[in-house]
């Protein structure tokens, strides 16, 4: 074997071979050897650095959706938190409003009632104002006739037919009620244009008396504000019954049977029939 060994020394085929295989180790160590320089994790038994980047990106995904999940719960505490603000104002508002609404309606009834009381008073004034027209009117009336009178007295004493008493001539009239301070001078009145005139009591226990006297009558009359409604009532249905002439004069005065009777007279030229006058001193 060394005779073949120094036989191939010999041979310089052999020895560029050799040189060449050399050479050729030689740069498959160096080869290596960088290799261990530039993988020394993988020569050390860690985890390539191909399979460590999903590990890091699932821990980031889990971090990221943490924030995320903190990030939302504030913004959710913030929200609840503008919300109950804003509840509490508008709590506040709704009880602001509910007062001014009670209030409105205090002011609103108040003003209701004021406005029936005008209204009340208002109709109220509107009657009394019809009255006194009525009242106006009926003394008015009442003057004039009295004037009409006492310009020319000596026409009824003489018994003409154009003065202002000429109904009175040759009538019976029954007087029920009155004051005796005006009785006289309406007596005196019938009389002196021609009639007579008997007095009666205005009390109601004298319907038979009332009733048996009223045939020799061609009038009955009564003062409104001496004779109470059911009396008045009374008188009416028998003077109906017994086809007898009934008048109510406003008052007991003299001038509210002169106004009558001028009345009386003026109708009596033209055939009309006259209604007494059916004021009320109580009623209206």
């Amino acid at each position: 074997m060394s005779k073949n060994a120094d036989t191939a020394a010999d041979n310089p085929l052999i020895r560029v071979a050799m040189k060449a295989h050399h050479e050729t180790a030689m740069h498959m160590n160096r080869s290596a050897f960088a290799c261990l320089q530039a993988a020394p994790d993988s020569v050390c038994g860690r985890i390539p650095t191909g399979t460590a980047h999903p590990v890091a990106s699932s821990e980031r995904d889990a971090v990221i959706e943490k924030q995320r999940f903190a990030a939302c719960r504030n913004e959710q505490l913030a929200t609840q938190v503008e919300l109950r603000r804003e509840i509490l104002m508008l709590r506040e508002a709704l009880t602001e409003s509910d007062d001014l609404i009670a209030l409105h309606k205090i002011y609103r009834e108040s003003a209701e009632k004021r406005a029936a009381a005008e209204r009340e008073s208002t109709r109220a004034m509107r009657v009394q104002l019809s009255k006194m027209d009525v009242l106006n009117r009926a003394l008015q009336a009442e003057a004039s006739a009295m004037e009409r009178v006492l310009n020319n007295p000596s026409s009824y004493l003489s018994g003409r037919k154009a003065h202002p008493l000429a109904a009175l001539q040759g009538k019976r009239v029954l007087y029920v009620g009155g004051r005796p301070g005006s009785l006289s001078a309406i007596q005196w009145l019938v009389e002196a244009s021609g009639g007579t005139m008997a007095c009666g009591s205005d009390t109601v226990d004298c319907t038979g008396l009332l009733a048996a006297a009223l045939p020799d009558v061609d009038m009955l009359m009564f003062p409104a504000d001496c004779i109470d409604d059911d009396t008045v009532k009374m008188f009416e249905w028998i003077c109906e019954r017994n086809r007898i002439a009934c008048y109510q004069l406003r008052t007991a005065s003299l001038a509210s049977f002169v106004e009558l009777i001028d009345r009386l007279s003026a109708f009596a030229k033209t055939g009309a029939a006259v209604r007494s006058a059916r004021f009320c001193q109580r009623h209206g």
